[in-house]
């Protein structure tokens, strides 16, 4: 029995030993490996509005009658008009994408009423016209706005808008009696390009 414990114990203190030793060498072989890297984050912002709204010389509606359009917080724009028969009222605006991030226009909508009677509601094209009346919403060029128009960063789109009071070839399609109000609305949202 002391032969076999005599055993035990020199079997564990060699093990122990080797352990040691390989402890050791391995110590002696091991590099410590480290990477450093320093990455800098360039500030993003996202800032689309609207800005430089000009009158276009083709209006032929005397400026008495006109509430020149207006920028209000940067993204609305208002005006006003009272058109004469066979006049016309057009300015441009550009938006302008002052931020870091490209945009595409991923939706709009051009909406209108005639008093409390909605006479348009159009997610395909921004023109509305009847028998007398027209207003259309364009790219300056004429070109149509369609979803996923893109604006880069730093980047502009100029629109051009219209309004004409026509005489029809049947003056009895004219407003008759009361002067009629109509208000268009032109919803544009922009999302991040991909």
């Amino acid at each position: 029995m002391q032969r076999k414990s005599f055993i035990q114990n020199v079997t564990i203190i060699v093990l122990a030993v080797a352990i040691i030793a390989m402890s050791v060498g391995y110590a002696t072989y091991a590099t410590p490996v480290n990477i450093t890297g320093t990455t800098t984050i360039e500030k993003a912002s996202w800032d689309i509005k609207f800005s430089n709204v000009k009158k276009l010389g083709t209006t032929t509606v005397g400026d008495a009658l006109i509430t020149e359009p207006s920028i209000s917080d940067s993204t609305n724009l208002t005006f006003g008009v009272k058109l004469g028969l066979n006049t016309k009222y057009e300015f441009t605006v550009d938006v302008v994408n002052e931020g870091t991030i490209a945009a595409e226009l991923s939706t709009f909508t051009l909406a209108g009423t005639k008093g409390s009677e909605t006479v348009l509601s159009s997610s395909s094209g921004l023109a509305y016209k009847n028998d007398y009346l027209t207003y259309t919403v364009t790219y300056a060029d004429g070109t149509q706005l369609k979803a996923g128009d893109e604006l880069g960063a730093g980047e502009s789109a100029t629109l051009k808008v219209s309004a004409a009071y026509v005489q029809p070839e049947d003056s009895s399609l004219l407003p008759e009696t009361n002067n009629e109000t109509y208000v268009f609305t032109l919803d544009m949202n922009y999302s991040q390009a991909e």
